[in-house]
């Protein structure tokens, strides 16, 4: 982030928190507006992509505990039901779930971001997903390495997507 804010780098790979770079400019984001701009890049034209983060991916752990269960299983109804709003409107970003509002006050460069998934999109490739994102970098670097070859990849990142939804209970693995 500082690279980018003191100009010595071009670009850099960034998810939509602008925190770190609203830092570096002392919380000034007037300024971070003003020196940093937003691009959705890809081979074929502008594709933003984008993953769940801890903020918008939640699991409810089958631990035996129901009274535990039920409560978290509770609280992602609220965040993402009645008390979402709330969220969007103190976190200053863009509702992922229809129904509700864009809040008032959202940084320029936040609403860049916004209209870069709302034009073109497309889920990342190294998203977290259980028993997929640990073991990704693995995969790659085997392929890069010539340890491993592509169908061998494709073939481990099948098997930890079957493990990942069979320990999430969907169907159809």
């Amino acid at each position: 982030m500082r690279s980018v804010a003191d100009g010595s780098s071009a670009m850099v790979a960034l998810g939509s928190d602008l925190s770190p770079f609203n830092q570096e400019f002392g919380g000034d984001t007037d300024k971070t507006d003003a020196t940093i701009g937003f691009a959705a890049v890809s081979a074929d034209g502008p594709v933003a992509t984008w993953a769940p983060n801890v903020s918008g991916t939640w699991y409810v752990p089958k631990s035996g505990d129901a009274r535990r269960q039920s409560t978290a299983l509770a609280f992602i109804k609220y965040a993402t039901g009645e008390g979402y709003q709330q969220y969007v409107d103190e976190s200053k970003t863009a509702p992922l779930f229809s129904g509700f509002e864009e809040p008032s006050g959202v940084q320029g460069l936040q609403q860049q971001i916004t209209a870069a998934y709302k034009g073109n999109s497309a889920l990342a490739f190294n998203t977290d997903l259980v028993d997929f994102s640990d073991r990704f970098l693995t995969y790659t670097a085997g392929i890069l390495s010539g340890q491993e070859t592509p169908q061998g990849w494709g073939k481990k990142a099948r098997t930890a997507f079957a493990q990942g939804a069979k320990a999430a209970d969907l169907p159809g693995w």
